[in-house]
């Protein structure tokens, strides 16, 4: 982790690394290619350079400790990476219920969901060098600093502030964005967020995060309207409610975090009370 000391320094590397890509992404610059089909986000890299320089200066010194890496389940992985199915068929059984969502005849239906499962493996490997690196600095670094001397609520919430405002230049670059689908977004990377750092807080680990924003962004285009990526989907929809980024999804994604954060929060209480008497 970052030492406290250094906490309020790196807080504003954060957030001018993320006015600068999103002044690039307004100006339709990219900074997000590959390189033999590996996924390069130019925007973690340099925010993890600068750190990295800085502490080599000893403007920010990092605490030796482990990034919550060693604390890995495949149960657990596979249970978070297919997550969002369940909170898809609920969002869509209620978009089919109010006529919002349709279901659409795919003709390449089969060949589309045989891709999605092969490409797995790589994509987790691909996905390393962009998601995984920012569950490292925000969930790994940022969150377990603010956590050793503020209460879990107040690491969550601060933690997400941070990471939303380093994932508007995303947003930004959308075509065609308006004020609510830019709000509607900006909700849904807020709710992801909370429920990453809840993970993390919960089982001392980085990856059920990371495994879960990796099966968004796997899963989401192949089953419903997605406004992050484009893709064939099995039903589709015009709704802000109801597409794969809309508010039903970010809701329910709210939800599972409250729900196990307080189950989290009744155990701890019961530890220290049983450890009082």
């Amino acid at each position: 982790m970052i030492e406290h000391k250094s906490l309020q320094f790196s807080s504003v590397i954060v957030v001018c690394i993320s006015v600068l890509f999103g002044i690039l992404s307004s100006l339709g610059i990219p900074y997000q290619f590959y390189i033999w089909e590996l996924f390069i986000d130019v925007k973690i890299i340099a925010l993890i350079l600068l750190l990295l320089f800085l502490h080599k200066k000893k403007v920010i010194q990092f605490s030796t400790i482990q990034l919550l890496v060693m604390n890995w389940s495949w149960t657990r992985n596979i249970l978070y990476f297919f997550l969002p199915l369940f909170v898809y068929a609920i969002s869509i059984t209620a978009g089919l219920v109010l006529k919002e969502v349709s279901l659409t005849k795919l003709d390449n239906a089969t060949t589309l969901v045989i891709a999605t499962l092969f490409d797995l493996p790589a994509i987790f490997v691909f996905s390393a060098t962009s998601i995984l690196l920012e569950e490292i600095i925000f969930r790994g670094f940022i969150f377990s600093t603010i956590l050793q001397k503020h209460s879990r609520m107040y690491s969550i919430i601060l933690t997400n502030l941070l990471w939303i405002t380093y994932s508007v230049s995303e947003i930004i670059g959308i075509e065609e964005i308006d004020a609510l689908k830019f709000v509607a977004i900006l909700f849904f990377f807020f709710s992801v967020g909370i429920l990453c750092s809840v993970l993390t807080d919960t089982y001392k680990s980085i990856w059920f995060g990371y495994s879960l924003r990796v099966g968004l962004i796997t899963l989401a285009p192949m089953i419903v309207t997605s406004v992050l990526s484009e893709s064939d989907s099995f039903f589709t929809t015009e709704s802000l409610l109801f597409n794969a980024e809309g508010i039903v999804v970010s809701c329910l994604l709210l939800t599972g975090s409250l729900l196990l954060f307080r189950t989290i929060q009744k155990i701890l209480d019961a530890q220290q009370e049983k450890f009082e008497t």
